[in-house]
């Protein structure tokens, strides 16, 4: 189990296909600072992230990324995820379930 802004701040540094284990960092730790925990993948685990590390773009270091227009800075950003706002809608919509709300605890 991972908390979103693991996820989402997850580099391909911190993948490591050959031993299967991903490193995630936490800020739940007393004073706030960065703890990195080894974290064991699963055989689907492995499976997705060989398959997104084979088609990957190089140049990109985080494992899930996107392009999106800032309004901000009035200009196209690639970067990480911030948050996953839609993700519960998404996968919802796909198994034709009403929509389900999780609070949000877990600030990036």
């Amino acid at each position: 189990m991972a908390r979103m802004s693991e996820i989402n701040r997850l580099t391909w540094q911190e993948v490591n296909l050959e031993q299967r284990y991903v490193i995630l960092y936490t800020r739940k730790k007393r004073g706030g600072h960065r703890t990195p925990r080894k974290v064991p993948m699963s055989a689907k685990l492995f499976e997705v992230m060989s398959r997104r590390h084979k088609n990957r773009k190089k140049a990109i270091p985080w494992v899930f990324w996107h392009r999106y227009w800032s309004r901000r800075q009035k200009k196209w950003i690639v970067g990480p995820f911030t948050d996953r706002n839609r993700i519960m809608e998404t996968l919802c919509e796909k198994v034709v379930v009403p929509r389900l709300r999780c609070p949000h605890t877990d600030a990036a």
